[in-house]
C-alpha cells in the first residue's frame, strides 16, 4: 500500500489549485452513456452467475439467484478483484452445495482474469510497449507465456485439479467440466463483453473531462486493467491501486493526471460501490435451506 501511496503522491504532487479550477465536464452526453452502461456491466456479471447456477444444477429460482448475486458483490468488495464473491453466495444455498459454488465461482472469476490478461497482452504486442515502462521484449515474452499457460490451465482445469477432489461431489463436478466445455466458453464470452463495457466507460469518462479519443488511449486502458489486476491490494475493489496505475500509464501518453484520477474514481463509484449500495437493499438476513 505504501508503494501505491507513493505513486499517487508523486503523480499528483505538481497539481496546483488552478488545475482543480480548470476541471470541467466537456460532454454531458458521454457522462449519461457511462452511467447507463453500469447496467450491462453488472448484467454480464450476473449472467456469469446464472450460467454457473445452471451448470451446477443448483436451485435456480430468481429470488435466490438475485439475492445470492448481490450478496457476492458485498463480500467481493472486500477482496482483490472480487475473488471473495463466493462467500456471500454460499449463504443462500445448502451446505452440500458449498464445494460447487466455491470452485465454480472461482472458475468464473478466473475467466475474467484470462480475458484481462489476454487483451492486456494484445495491447502490449500491438503498441510494442508497456506504457510507462517502454519497450521490453522480455515483458512481451513473459505475457505471451502467461496467457498461453493461463488458457491451458483454464480449459484443462478438471485434469489438473482432479487429485484435489476425491469426494463424490467433487468427482461429479470434474465430470461436468469434462463433458460441458461450453460452460467455460460462455464465461469467457460474458467476461469479454463485460471488459469491453468497463473499458469503454473509462475512455468515455476521460473524454468527459477533456481527454481525446484514440486507439492508443484505448490500448493504454487495457494495460491499466492488466496492471491493476496483478497489483496486490485488499482495499475496497482496489481503490487507490487502479488510480495509481491509471495515472502512471495514461500520463505517459499525454493525459492529465487530475483528469485521470477523477475519471477513475467516478468509475469506481459507479461500477463497484454503487452496485454494493444497491445490493444492501436486496440481501436478506434469512438464508435458504
Amino acid at each position: 500500500m505504501s508503494i501505491v501511496t507513493y505513486l499517487l503522491y508523486a503523480q499528483l504532487n505538481n497539481v496546483k489549485l488552478v488545475d482543480w479550477q480548470n476541471v470541467a465536464i466537456h460532454s454531458y452526453f458521454n457522462l449519461i452513456i457511462v452511467i447507463l452502461l453500469v447496467y450491462p456491466n453488472i448484467w454480464f456479471e450476473y449472467k456469469k452467475w446464472k450460467t454457473t447456477i445452471d451448470f451446477a444444477e443448483l436451485p435456480n429460482d430468481n429470488k435466490r439467484i438475485r439475492n445470492s448475486f448481490f450478496a457476492g458483490l458485498i463480500t467481493g468488495l472486500l477482496t482483490p478483484n472480487m475473488v471473495g464473491n463466493f462467500v456471500g453466495r454460499l449463504y443462500y444455498f445448502h451446505k452440500d452445495s458449498r464445494l460447487a459454488i466455491t470452485s465454480l465461482t472461482l472458475v468464473s472469476n478466473y475467466a475474467q482474469f484470462i480475458v484481462t490478461l489476454t487483451l492486456g497482452t494484445i495491447s502490449v504486442i500491438v503498441t510494442g510497449q508497456f506504457f510507462g515502462l517502454g519497450k521490453n521484449e522480455y515483458i512481451i515474452g513473459l505475457l505471451l507465456l502467461a496467457t498461453l499457460s493461463g488458457f491451458l490451465f483454464y480449459f484443462k482445469l478438471e485434469y489438473l485439479l482432479s487429485r484435489f477432489f476425491k469426494k463424490e461431489q467433487g468427482k461429479i463436478l470434474m465430470d461436468l467440466l469434462k463433458t460441458k466445455n461450453s460452460f467455460r466458453l460462455e464465461l469467457v464470452f460474458y467476461s469479454t463483453l463485460r471488459f469491453a463495457v468497463f473499458s469503454f466507460q473509462f475512455i468515455l469518462l476521460l473524454n468527459v473531462f477533456g481527454e481525446s479519443f484514440s486507439w492508443l488511449s484505448y490500448m493504454a486502458i487495457w494495460q491499466v486493467y492488466l496492471l491493476t489486476m496483478v497489483a496486490p491490494s485488499i482495499l475496497l475493489g482496489k481503490i487507490g491501486v487502479k488510480e495509481a496505475v491509471s495515472i502512471f500509464v495514461l500520463t505517459s501518453i499525454g493525459m492529465t493526471s487530475l483528469n485521470v484520477l477523477i475519471a477513475s474514481l467516478i468509475l469506481w463509484f459507479l461500477n463497484t460501490l454503487l452496485p454494493v449500495l444497491i445490493a444492501l437493499f436486496y440481501v436478506k438476513r434469512k438464508a435458504y435451506d
